[in-house]
C-alpha cells in the first residue's frame, strides 16, 4: 500500500478499534450453488439487507466475470481433478469484513455508507492476504456493497497432489523387474492436483481455520483492525 494511501486513512482511536469479521466454513457443492445464487440474485431475501439500487456497485475481485460457477468450471478446465465422491464438503466459503466503525468511523450506524479511502485500503490488504494464503486455490471473490456493511464472499477449492497407489503385488505374468519398475513409477509420480480439503496438507489439520483468522488479522493490523470474536459453530 502506498504511503499516500496510509496517510489518507482517518485515524482510528484505540478505544474504537475495528474488529475483524472472518467467517469460514467447509462447503458442499450445494452450498457453493447457494452462494452463486446469492451473488447473482440481488433481491431482499429476509436474511440479507440487500438494496438493489446499490447492486451495480458490487464487483468481482477474483474469478470469471460471469460469476462463481463459471469460475469453478474454469478452475477444473485447467486440469484440476474434482473431489472424490466421498468428499462431502471439499470447498471453503469465506465471508470477510470488519466492524462498521472501520468503514464509517464518523457514523458507524449509517448503514450502506463507507469511506472510499478506507474501503480501497481494506480491499487491497484483504485480497493480497487471500491470494498469498491460497494461491491458485482461490477460485472466486466478490465484493458486496449493496448490504449494510462492505464485505467479500470468497470461495477456496483446497488442492493436494493425489498420487497413484503404490502397487501391492505383481500382476499376472509380470516379472519381478517389471513389478519393481511399476512401483518406482508410482513413487516418483508428482501426483494429480485434486480438490480435497480433508487431504490438504494444512487445511485438514485441527485449528487451521483459527490460524487463517490470525494471519488475516496480522495482514490488516496496519488499518487499525484487530482480532474479532470467533464465530460460534451454531451461528446463522
Amino acid at each position: 500500500m502506498s504511503k499516500e494511501t496510509l496517510q489518507s486513512l482517518p485515524a482510528v482511536l484505540p478505544c474504537h478499534m475495528a474488529k475483524l469479521v472472518y467467517n469460514i466454513e467447509p462447503a458442499s457443492p450445494s452450498m457453493i450453488s447457494a452462494l452463486d445464487r446469492h451473488c447473482l440474485t440481488r433481491v431482499p431475501d429476509g436474511s440479507s439487507n440487500i438494496v438493489p439500487a446499490r447492486s451495480h456497485l458490487n464487483r468481482i475481485l477474483e474469478g470469471d466475470k460471469n460469476g462463481l460457477m463459471q469460475s469453478l468450471r474454469n478452475f477444473y478446465d485447467r486440469g484440476v481433478q474434482k473431489p472424490t465422491a466421498q468428499s462431502e464438503k471439499p470447498y471453503l466459503r469465506i465471508v470477510l469484513s470488519a466492524s462498521p466503525e472501520y468503514f464509517r468511523p464518523g457514523d458507524p450506524d449509517a448503514v450502506g455508507t463507507w469511506d472510499e479511502g478506507r474501503l480501497a485500503a481494506w480491499i487491497e490488504a484483504s485480497m493480497n492476504q487471500l491470494r498469498e494464503e491460497h494461491g491458485a486455490d482461490l477460485v472466486f471473490a466478490e465484493l458486496h456493497l449493496d448490504e449494510d456493511t462492505p464485505h467479500i464472499h470468497a470461495v477456496v477449492a483446497p488442492t493436494y497432489a493425489r498420487k497413484a497407489r503404490k502397487p501391492g503385488k505383481a500382476k499376472r505374468g509380470e516379472t519381478p523387474d517389471q513389478f519393481e519398475a511399476r512401483k518406482a513409477v508410482a513413487l516418483a509420480s508428482e501426483g494429480v492436483r485434486t480438490v480435497g480439503r480433508a487431504s490438504h496438507p494444512t487445511l485438514s489439520k485441527q485449528g487451521s481455520f483459527q490460524r487463517l483468522r490470525e494471519r488475516m488479522t496480522i495482514a490488516l493490523d496496519h488499518l487499525g483492525i484487530e482480532y474479532g470474536e470467533d464465530r460460534a459453530i451454531n451461528a446463522p
